[in-house]
C-alpha cells in the first residue's frame, strides 16, 4: 500500500513536470515561428527598397541625360536664334574686377 501512495504522490509532480516541459515546448515554437515570420517580412522589405532603389537609380540616370541636355552649348544657341540674340562685339564686354 505504501508503493500506492508513492506513486499517487510521486503523480502530481510528474504531471507538473510534464505541463512545464510541453510549455516551454511551445514557447519556443511560437518563438521560431514568430521569427520566421519576421525574417519573411523582412526579405519583402529588402525586396522592395532593392525595386525602389532600381527605379531611382534609373530615374538619376535620366535626370542627368536632361541636365546635359538642358546645358548643352546647342540648345543655347536654339535659344540665341529664337530670341534674335547676336554675339556681343567687344565694346559690349564688361570685365568685372
Amino acid at each position: 500500500m505504501s508503493k500506492k501512495k508513492q506513486k499517487k504522490a510521486s503523480s502530481p509532480i510528474r504531471v507538473g513536470v510534464w505541463i512545464f516541459l510541453i510549455m516551454i515546448f511551445t514557447v519556443e515554437l511560437l518563438i521560431y515561428a514568430w521569427c520566421r515570420v519576421q525574417h519573411t517580412h523582412i526579405g519583402y522589405k529588402i525586396a522592395n527598397e532593392r525595386v525602389t532603389q532600381e527605379r531611382l537609380l534609373s530615374l538619376q540616370k535620366k535626370i542627368g541625360v536632361e541636365v546635359a541636355h538642358l546645358k548643352s552649348q546647342e540648345r543655347f544657341a536654339q535659344i540665341a536664334k529664337r530670341l534674335d540674340l547676336k554675339t556681343p562685339t567687344a565694346d559690349q564686354i564688361l570685365t568685372l574686377p
